[in-house]
């Protein structure tokens, strides 16, 4: 697990951060519209651990009130397309 976060994980965040925008793209009510850290739409718990949510289009980079606010309200996020309950891909795929 430590060679994943050195080698991929580590250095995909930094990426991400990087260069994205420096601004929220979530725009929730608690916003503070600067980029801190990275949010898995697919959380890692849901996705099967950390190495499966870990892909292209699941990490999107937010603030830290954003972050707490999807997790917090995840009525909303659903809604919103921040927070995903299971991976449609492999829903599809499986059957």
């Amino acid at each position: 697990m430590d060679k994943f976060y050195k080698e991929v994980r580590i250095p995909e965040v930094k990426k991400i951060l990087s260069e994205g925008s420096s601004w929220c793209p979530v725009k929730s009510p608690v916003c503070t519209k600067y980029v801190q850290g990275v949010h898995e739409i697919l959380p890692r718990g849901r996705a099967g651990g950390i190495i499966k949510a870990h892909r292209k289009g699941n990490l999107v980079a937010t603030c830290h009130a954003c972050n707490g606010y999807i997790s917090e309200n995840s009525k909303w996020a659903t809604e919103y397309g921040w927070l995903k309950h299971y991976d449609y891909n492999e829903q599809v795929q499986s059957t």
